[in-house]
């Protein structure tokens, strides 16, 4: 059987920058094969080639299921079979899961040119059953929608129309901005696309990711290719030594405590998810805030930042302790706050970068 997507001698160069250089890339069929690297490695460049954003330099070739393919053209991405969830989804918010897939495969028409609205939410049901989420109103606005229901409306748009088998769907970072227990249920979704033979190139930072679905990883370093091995045979420091070029050494943790100042310290904090929380973070040290979703962790985050309402409790900074529990206070006591959705909460989109710099 032909491969899903085979790349051969793909190089792109930007002004003053080589952003791939001689890159090769087989996903075979029916297979996850998970591409990753450090940030700069070439793995949204890549991506942006094959969905016709960039053109390649000259001397690449490619093809899609053993038939040649022309890279840097979406349209012959698109009747290749090959379909893209990007990271910011592009979903429209304010309209159904029936109309985001229909703005994508058609509507169907009947006499007049009306809409057949009872064959579109019909497609729209079987699309999201076949994913196992036939319990999602298909009626409401997608933005009503919990992150990981999101992500598989836009799986379905991508599939919608599909001939079984036959197929690549490329996931870019699906997982960034989603709740531990919405990436299990993503998880699940790509785990059911992969029993009906639909070949998934996946491109991800979370390496127990690449673990949990990948049957392949190819890594990208410096926008060049370094390897690609079969995960069952790779541990979690052999890729990451792969990606960064050199094995990382445990490292004996420093002492705090008396030997470090204190430069935040929180007592009793209560608000949110949070009752009585205790906190000290020293000069020069990194804290770890772990739990499952729901726990309470980005509410303590929120609340040492006066994102959050506070309903008692103490927070000191350098000594200093915040008595007003808001952004202003937070920020003239130099905390700096970077939220988990970071596209929505943390920038504004439609300003420039200086504009979110200066704010």
């Amino acid at each position: 059987m032909a491969d899903a997507l085979r790349i051969e001698h793909l190089s792109k160069t930007f002004p003053g920058q080589s952003a791939l250089v001689d890159v090769d890339l087989d996903v075979a069929a029916g297979e996850v094969h998970a591409l990753v690297g450090q940030n700069g490695s070439g793995k949204s460049t890549l991506i942006k080639v094959l969905a016709g954003y960039h053109q390649p330099d000259p001397g690449a070739s490619a093809w899609a299921n053993g038939e040649p393919l022309t890279l840097g053209d979406g349209d012959a991405a698109a009747a290749a079979g090959i379909r893209f969830v990007h990271q910011d989804l592009g979903l429209i918010g304010n309209l159904s899961t029936v109309e985001n897939i229909a703005l994508t495969v058609g509507y169907t028409t009947g006499f007049g040119g009306k809409i057949r609205w009872r064959e579109e939410v019909r497609r729209a049901r079987e699309a999201m059953d076949a994913l196992g989420l036939g319990s999602i109103d298909v009626k409401k606005p997608v933005d009503s929608l919990p992150p990981s229901q999101k992500t598989a409306v836009a799986i379905a748009r991508a599939i919608s129309g599909w001939e079984e088998g036959a197929n690549l769907l490329v996931l870019d970072e699906p997982t960034a901005t989603l709740p531990g227990a919405d990436v299990e249920r993503l998880f699940e979704v790509i785990h059911r696309l992969k029993e009906r033979g639909v070949s998934i190139l996946y491109v991800s930072h979370h390496l127990d990711e690449v673990f949990e679905l990948a049957d392949r990883v190819t890594v990208l370093r410096d926008a060049h290719k370094i390897a690609t091995v079969p995960v069952a045979g790779l541990d979690h420091d052999g890729l990451v030594e792969l990606i960064v070029g050199h094995r990382i050494e445990a490292a004996t943790a420093s002492v705090f405590g008396s030997q470090a100042s204190s430069v935040l310290r929180v007592r009793d904090l209560h608000g949110g998810n949070v009752h009585g929380i205790d906190l000290d973070v020293h000069e020069g040290e990194i804290v770890g805030l772990a739990g499952i979703t729901g726990s309470g962790r980005e509410h303590v985050l929120e609340l040492i930042a006066g994102q959050l309402p506070r309903d008692e409790g103490d927070v000191v900074v350098d000594g200093r302790v915040i008595k007003n529990f808001d952004p202003r206070s937070a920020i003239d006591a130099g905390i700096a706050f970077v939220p988990a959705d970071r596209k929505v909460r943390g920038t504004v989109g439609p300003m420039t970068v200086r504009e979110n710099l200066t704010l």
